[in-house]
């Protein structure tokens, strides 16, 4: 429509809110947008919103089965202090747009009609039938006034529970199948059942206890040693024993008779242990066989694959446990972390842990390097220099045999490189070429150009666990 005006002093003038406004009017000049409904006044220059109440209009504006978002235009928003909204059908959601007098203040009411037959969702919140909310604008987004309860049950993102009642008497909670569904119900459990996962998407269940014994629930416990279900095991004839059969048990050979008899043992592992008590004589021996070779340790003496009495005599015995030990003779428990160094003719090493003689030493890092000795690397071949630590902290350069030669491949130069001594840890090794000129150790920068530099940390020890073997009674041998 064309703006009509003005109809007496002071000017009022009127017209839609997609009109331009009259530049010619007078200062105090008034005009109303029949859109909107609302007033603004002219100061000279520019026409501002004549504000009637820091909330804005209170009139409602109505809808019914408005498409998603229809009912909180912008223009409804300027326009109305709220909407009312009526629905036949499921509702689509709303999201309240911004006003376009962004002051801070304005409040707007979105109310479900008694008469509608579905909830709505606004702004995220889930109107039931015959509630409100009111939102506020704070200058930059809609915020809700006294979020309340609006659909009972009260649902579980309204903090509720999503159910109407707490089901059965003494019965314990659970979250619902979803992470806003209704909370479920466990009925309590009888004095001789335990609370035992039901596994994914699956509630708990109750279960019979089996045993004898009361449940344990002090910060510090004295706690009796367990009755086993197996305690005596059949020894008798050759085959393999189960983790169960070696746990806390006696073994015993009544029934070997005239018979060598070999047991192969469970693989090593914590909690493993038992004893072998000979009940029966024989001229046949009876071993114990550990399921890795050479892990066993008998009366002190490492590397063992068995232990066995030759000749069982009766009530001769030995005990047997599974334990977690130090590398022998040497091992690293944490990287040493070789690099080049802050001189970059020189190896770096990384504070670290390593045993030697089954004793455990720390390394501070070595930034600068250690000098990794002076052979000469011809040119396009290959040299290694191991690093070797001591018990004082002492690092050493180990050379491959043959770097004066050098080697075809970094594998190869490694290959040369001597064992470490059985007082020292071997850190790792460093593998060197250049392809312009010969490589000197010591001398040729680690990243000089046209060179080939590879820095290989030993494997960090793990300690595993491996059976131990003490005598009792009788004579036990091994291989």
């Amino acid at each position: 429509m064309a703006v009509k005006g003005p109809f007496e002093y002071p000017h009022y003038w009127m017209g839609l809110s997609t009109d331009t406004k009259p530049t010619n009017a007078a200062i105090g000049d008034e005009f109303f947008e029949t859109n909107t409904r609302l007033w603004y006044i002219y100061d000279g220059s520019t026409w501002y919103q004549k504000v009637t109440a820091a909330s804005g209009p209170d009139v409602i504006y109505t809808s019914t089965d408005p498409a998603t978002s229809a009912a909180v235009t912008t223009a409804i928003v300027d326009a109305y202090g709220g909407v009312l909204i009526t629905l036949t059908g499921a509702g689509n959601a709303q999201t309240i747009q911004n006003p376009t007098i962004t002051t801070a203040g304005k409040r707007f009411t979105v109310i479900n009609n008694n008469t509608s037959t579905n909830t709505i969702a606004v702004n995220g919140i889930t109107l039931a039938v015959g509630t409100a909310q009111t939102w506020v604008w704070d200058g930059s987004a809609w915020i809700e006034i006294d979020l309340g309860i609006t659909v009972l049950p009260v649902t579980v993102v309204q903090g509720g529970t999503g159910r109407a009642t707490g089901a059965t008497a003494y019965a314990l909670i659970a979250a619902g199948t979803t992470a806003t569904g209704a909370q479920q119900s466990l009925a309590a459990g009888a004095t001789t059942e335990i609370l035992v996962g039901g596994g994914a998407s699956a509630l708990p269940v109750w279960t019979a206890a089996t045993g004898t014994g009361a449940p344990v629930r002090a910060t510090s416990p004295d706690l009796a040693k367990p009755t086993l279900t197996v305690g005596e095991v059949a020894g008798h004839t050759a085959g393999a024993l189960t983790a169960i059969q070696c746990a806390n048990t006696t073994i015993i050979n009544i029934g070997q008779g005239a018979n060598d008899v070999n047991k192969t043992l469970p693989t090593e592992a914590e909690g493993l242990a038992f004893k072998a008590h000979v009940g029966e004589p024989s001229a046949n021996y009876w071993r114990f066989t550990a399921a890795t070779a050479g892990t066993m340790t008998v009366d002190g003496v490492l590397g063992k694959d068995y232990a066995q009495f030759s000749t069982p005599g009766k009530d001769n015995y030995f005990i047997a446990h599974c334990v977690k030990s130090a590398p022998e003779p040497s091992g690293i428990l944490t990287s040493a972390g070789l690099a080049i160094g802050t001189t970059n003719t020189a190896v770096s090493s990384d504070a670290f842990t390593y045993y030697i003689a089954g004793v455990k030493y720390v390394k501070a890092a070595v930034d600068d390097g250690t000098a990794p000795g002076n052979d000469v690397i011809p040119q396009t071949k290959f040299g290694a220099v191991a690093f070797d630590i001591d018990s004082a902290g002492t690092i050493t350069a180990v050379e491959a045999a043959d770097n004066a030669t050098g080697y075809d491949t970094a594998l190869l130069a490694v290959a040369g490189l001597p064992a470490a001594a059985v007082t020292k840890a071997r850190m790792g090794y460093v593998t060197a070429s250049k392809s312009d000129g010969d490589f000197t150790f010591g001398t040729t920068a680690l990243d000089a150009e046209n060179t080939t530099v590879a820095y290989t940390s030993t494997a960090v020890y793990t300690a595993t666990y491996h059976w131990v073997v003490s005598t009792g009674a009788g004579t036990v041998t091994t291989n």
